[in-house]
């Protein structure tokens, strides 16, 4: 049904919401799939981190710890930078 209504839902963005639909990236599913926007999952009523995006948060706090014990960074820049990461993925939680 998908396949079917796509094509409709391309020409009501084009005309309506003056949007071009990419057609090798553009697919309709159902809402309780969720949706993948800016690194999180969008869920009815809920949002989650994606797995990817918190791996790899997970891997640059471990890389900044790292480079601070070589004294790559100072201790600032460590706190800055585990600050921002830690904010990011509180945002929605």
């Amino acid at each position: 049904m998908s396949v079917l209504a796509l094509p409709h839902v391309s020409v009501i963005c084009h005309w309506i919401l003056q949007l071009k639909l990419k057609v090798q990236a553009s697919w309709l599913n159902k809402t309780s799939h969720g949706l993948s926007f800016l690194g999180y999952r969008i869920f009815p009523g809920l949002l989650r981190h994606c797995p990817k995006n918190y791996q790899r948060s997970k891997k640059r706090m471990k890389t900044r710890l790292k480079a601070y014990y070589q004294g790559d960074i100072t201790e600032q820049e460590l706190i800055d930078s585990l600050r921002c990461l830690v904010a990011h993925l509180k945002y929605f939680n």
